[in-house]
């Protein structure tokens, strides 16, 4: 046989091995990023922030995959690659308006892991509402974009030193227990309107760098201590039981208007360098406290409601303070403080004491505004400019020795009981009279009825 036949021959088993697979270096089978730990039964990822980001990566559609056969997961150091759409899992329920329903009925936990794409469980007119019905946990992570309009959380949950690089979508979002975002960061937009919060909502030491929505809370506890807002933040109509936002700072205009306050509220060591508005609120319940809050611009609580002791102490108004229609029914105690420009107390009306004790003022104007009972206390102010005091009515004589309130008080007719041996010309009391009156007569027939009816 000649050589060319031999070489034919080689090239054709040589093809064929080849084809066979033989020769070539082979590969490892690609090893799925999840697995079961059957010790708690959930799907698992679990890295160490000291391996390589290629061997910690774990595609969002892993995810869904493992999430249909099995609710519980729980990944550690992870790094999720694409879009997260938890609405694309089976609906395996109805919700409580009616919606079709994903239940995620395991635990589910992702900490000090990665999104590199966006996390997205909103409510839309043609998708199912979300619902985490064990316990959520997101610790420690990073987030791109986050959408959780309408999704409601069953047991506590946890987002504590997370981080959100894109806008945050918390519309609507139902806690039915507590929910901590303590210590993370929102580097863009948060729009978290009409939240609803079982137990507690916690922000503390949170930092907003960007525009904030969340008009219309409603809930047990709000907890913002020493969260830092870095823009405008719109707070109002907010419906809660108790608000903890000690040293809080507001870097721009915080807006509380139309907020009804019905346990504790704390603004204690509060600073708003923007435009503070709590005007049309309603604060009842166990106390008021903006003790040494700092106004850096006006501070509004035009037409609200004091139903609990207001304490303003040492607060400092930089600016012009608005207190008009304003209505306290229990002590409004403003002593040490400091109003740079002016308190306006027009139609103001206090129906318990007024302290204003040791307080500094730049211009006070108090026209219309009523003093009922207890005398106020004006002990050691300091007034700089001008009173104003058209109108005004006290009931009791005004404890004060600055000589600029002593002259603007000489005036008789802002005190109503000026003379307790002189009848009160004030149109009000006289109404309360003749009602008193009437009600006397009305009483005193019904007794005579009777007892003639009791003589026969």
């Amino acid at each position: 046989m000649n050589v060319r036949y031999y070489f034919f021959v080689f090239i054709l088993l040589s093809g064929l091995l080849s084809t066979l697979g033989f020769g070539q270096a082979s590969t490892p089978a690609e090893t799925d990023p999840l697995a079961l730990n059957p010790a708690t039964g959930c799907m698992e990822g679990i890295f160490s922030g000291d391996q390589p980001e290629s061997d910690r990566r774990v595609p969002a559609s892993a995810i869904i995959e493992s999430l249909r056969s099995n609710p519980c997961l729980r990944l550690d150091y992870a790094i999720i690659q694409g879009d997260l759409d938890l609405r694309t899992l089976p609906i395996n329920g109805v919700s409580a308006s009616g919606n079709d329903l994903v239940g995620i009925k395991g635990a589910f936990v992702i900490t000090h892991s990665i999104f590199e794409g966006d996390l997205l469980a909103g409510r839309t007119q043609n998708s199912p509402q979300v619902a985490f019905e064990g316990p959520a946990v997101f610790g420690d992570t990073r987030f791109s974009g986050i959408d959780l309009t309408g999704v409601q959380f069953n047991l506590d949950t946890h987002f504590e030193n997370t981080t959100f690089t894109e806008s945050a979508r918390l519309d609507q979002v139902k806690f039915l227990q507590s929910a901590s975002f303590n210590g993370a960061t929102f580097e863009n937009p948060v729009f978290m309107n009409r939240i609803s919060v079982g137990n507690t909502l916690d922000f503390t030491q949170a930092s907003f760098g960007s525009l904030v929505r969340g008009f219309g809370l409603k809930g047990h506890t709000v907890i913002l201590t020493q969260a830092n807002f870095a823009t405008t933040t719109d707070f109002s109509s907010w419906n809660l039981i108790n608000l903890e936002a000690f040293q809080t700072v507001f870097e721009k205009d915080g807006n509380f208007k139309n907020a009804i306050w019905n346990g504790s509220i704390n603004f204690e060591q509060v600073t708003v360098n923007g435009n503070a508005d709590f005007s049309d609120s309603v604060f009842g319940g166990q106390q008021v406290v903006f003790k040494g809050a700092n106004f850096s611009k006006n501070a509004a609580f035009t037409r609200s409601k004091f139903f609990v002791q207001a304490d303003f102490s040492n607060a400092h108004f930089q600016l012009n303070t608005i207190l008009n229609s304003a209505e306290f029914y229990q002590q409004a105690l403003f002593n040490r403080a400091k109003f740079d420009v002016f308190l306006r107390l027009v139609g103001t009306t206090f129906y318990q004491l007024a302290d204003f004790s040791n307080a500094s003022f730049a211009e006070i104007e108090m026209v219309d505004a009523t003093f009922f009972t207890i005398p106020p206390n004006w002990q050691n102010v300091s007034i700089i400019g001008p009173i104003k005091m058209d109108g005004m009515k006290s009931y009791s004589i005004w404890q004060t020795e600055n000589d600029d309130l002593n002259n603007s008080l000489k005036q008789e007719s802002y005190y109503v009981f000026a003379d307790p041996s002189q009848p009160t010309t004030d149109p009000t009391l006289q109404k309360l009279e003749m009602i008193q009156f009437t009600l006397f007569g009305i009483l005193a027939g019904v007794a005579l009825v009777l007892g003639i009816q009791l003589l026969k």
